[in-house]
């Protein structure tokens, strides 16, 4: 089996598999039987998604300098396009010759910046080439849990290679295996070699899909890309606002509440904070209910744990049909930073049965149910568990957990993100908006198409870099206003579009879907290969410049990938809007009555597209939504 060419190479998109686990016995489950039911986030909520992998890179530096530098290029290249700064990636990379040196592990840079700079400073060490220690220490030493590695995170090594093997060669296929059965995927890059049969024996099966042959060091300039696109879908990460609900009741204890807190803190590590994917809010409660802090009150990891440290034990006796009911309408509310569309999921810890408004603890919980919020129970040293399985989202059975002793809380912590590996999504989005701003506009309307765009991007997952968002307006010409890759976080977008001026004139459609799919949807200006390609335009009236070519260029556009969404606001006449909108028109294009009506009209679209279901039957349920 040959190796693939760069003209030729197609990434193997196979992903992780995950087994779904319940448990069917009407009573909690204790430690040893905790499992979490991995349908508890559906294909029909909101999944965008973050790819989590580590990398490790080998490089040959037997080679010559010249070339040495150019796989270092690659490897800077490929820095850029990952999401190193949100930990969703970690890199490590090691060097062979005759003996191999590792220059950085999984965990010793956490930013960008910081592994550029050191990919730069890596010396060319020359000498023979010794592929087996090097794959050795990969598997032994960097894909290791001191060194940074994580439980449930794909492993991913890339081997580049200009040499045939002379040092250890009747080990390298051993190391090989030993590596590939503990999970890791190895892509091997073999550079201007004559020989191709010991590179193809280093790659992950088959072969064909995980080797790549070029014939010059230049030729890796374009190979960069082609990895991260295989990866979109591994194991992705769905947004969650979580809010737990700590007991503080005399019975806890205060050495027992550092253990509760503990386990907080190990989830909020797990979880995906600095990027925006999961928020987090706390109460406890004891006699009274004290909120901690808001799910928009933090934004980064350190800042949560930070603040769960400091939370003190308030003694008292145990009122938890307080905390529920604090939890559902305060706690899970749009001003203390409840994202709408985004799953609410509760923890609620206690250590006894409620001695305080006890007949109204089931009720809150059921009113918090109603309202969509999921609640996990946790009842430690519990002799009666009706109340705790009353609590619980049902069946009690999946939602509600046992423990006899607070210690064993140290091992439930992971039960509860394990659902994130079975999650199957469409993590990214090149969306560009396109906004008529002609005179039947006029000033006060553009302002709230604007409004629109930005409530669209305050539910984009931007700051990962899942969704890219470029803008044009257009009345007599076209502007664009932003392209795909101007601006990388959500702050920089709203600021932008806030300063975009209606510019009156005439209504060229023809012009701006033309420069849509010509400009904006180009990989100068930020589109990326692979990645969906979305067009949401706006308009209210049909076009006057132009018309006899609107229809084709969103033929054209249509005929490129890109799918088209079509909002006609006050519009009597619906033939353009239905034709240039991806067919069938029916369930693409969209007409409101007033401006105002565009109010809820940003969370469907969006919620929509990232349900994670495929093609026409997104299309289908965003119908029904707007429907």
């Amino acid at each position: 089996m040959e190796p693939r060419t760069m003209n030729t190479a197609t990434m193997i998109t196979d992903t992780l598999s995950s087994t779904e686990i319940t448990d069917k016995n009407m009573e909690p489950r204790t430690m040893n039987t905790a499992t979490m039911i991995t349908d508890t986030l559906s294909s029909t909520e909101i999944n965008q998604c973050v790819p989590k992998m580590y990398i490790v890179f080998i490089l040959d530096s037997s080679t010559y300098d010249s070339n040495y530098n150019n796989m270092k290029s690659l490897v800077n290249k490929f820095l850029q396009t990952a999401k190193i700064d949100c930990g969703e990636i970690r890199v490590g990379l090691m060097i062979y010759g005759s003996q191999v040196t590792i220059e950085f592990q999984l965990n010793t840079y956490d930013t960008k910046t910081e592994l550029i700079d050191a990919v730069d400073k890596i010396p060319w060490r020359y000498g023979g080439f010794n592929p087996a220690n090097a794959l050795k220490t990969m598997h032994e030493e960097m894909f290791s849990n001191a060194n940074g590695d994580r439980p449930g995170v794909r492993n991913i090594c890339v081997m580049m290679t200009g040499g045939i093997l002379n040092i250890n060669d009747y080990i390298t296929i051993a190391e090989t295996e030993k590596a590939r059965d503990k999970g890791i995927h190895i892509y091997a890059i073999g550079i201007a070699l004559e020989v191709f049969s010991e590179v193809i024996r280093i790659a992950s099966q088959p072969a064909s899909l995980n080797t790549f042959a070029v014939d010059t060091f230049d030729e890796l300039e374009n190979l960069d890309t082609i990895f991260f696109e295989s990866n979109k879908s591994v194991q992705c990460f769905p947004k969650i606002d979580l809010v737990f609900i700590l007991d503080s009741s005399t019975s806890i204890g205060n050495n027992n509440y550092d253990k509760m807190k503990a386990f907080v803190k190990k989830l909020i590590q797990t979880a995906n904070i600095d990027c925006g994917v999961t928020r987090v809010g706390l109460v406890s409660y004891s006699t009274q209910v004290t909120i901690e802090f808001h799910l928009n009150t933090y934004n980064t990891t350190t800042e949560l744990i930070d603040a769960v440290d400091k939370i003190p034990w308030r003694y008292g006796s145990t009122n938890t049909a307080d905390a529920l009911k604090a939890m559902h309408e305060e706690m899970f509310s749009k001003d203390n930073g409840d994202r709408p569309g985004v799953r609410n999921v509760c923890i609620f810890m206690t250590d006894g049965v409620s001695n305080i408004n006890y007949q109204r603890a089931i009720p809150e919980a059921e009113t918090a149910r109603q309202k969509d919020i999921h609640i996990y129970a946790i009842g430690i040293r519990l002799k009666d568990l009706s109340e705790l399985n009353g609590i619980a989202s049902q069946p009690a059975s999946l939602n509600a957990f046992a423990v006899d002793f607070f210690n064993e809380l140290e091992d439930l912590d992971t039960k509860f993100f394990i659902f994130n590996d079975s999650v199957q999504c469409f993590p990214k989005m090149d969306l560009v908006f396109i906004l008529d701003s002609s005179t039947s506009i006029g000033y006060d309307y553009f302002n709230k198409m604007t409004a629109f765009v930005k409530k669209f991007l305050q539910a984009a997952n931007i700051v990962c870099g899942e969704t890219r968002v470029g803008l044009m307006s257009y009345s007599t010409r076209v502007t664009i206003e932003f392209q795909l890759n101007t601006y990388d976080t959500k702050t920089e977008l709203i600021d932008a579009v806030d300063k975009i001026p209606w510019r009156y004139g005439s209504t060229n459609t023809a012009d701006a879907l033309k420069t849509m799919h010509e400009e904006m949807f180009s990989y100068a200006n930020g589109d990326r290969p692979g990645v969906q390609n979305i067009c949401i335009i706006m308009t209210d009236g049909v076009s006057n410049i132009n018309n006899g070519r609107t229809i084709p260029e969103a033929e054209k556009a249509r005929k490129k990938g890109i799918h088209i969404y079509a909002i006609g606001i006050a519009l009597k006449d619906l033939w353009e809007v239905n034709d240039f909108a991806s067919q069938p028109g029916c369930l693409n294009a969209f007409v409101v009555d007033i401006f105002d009506d565009l109010e809820d009209l940003d969370k469907k679209i969006f919620k929509s597209y990232c349900s994670g279901q495929n093609g026409e039957k997104r299309t289908q349920d965003l119908a029904h939504e707007l429907t």
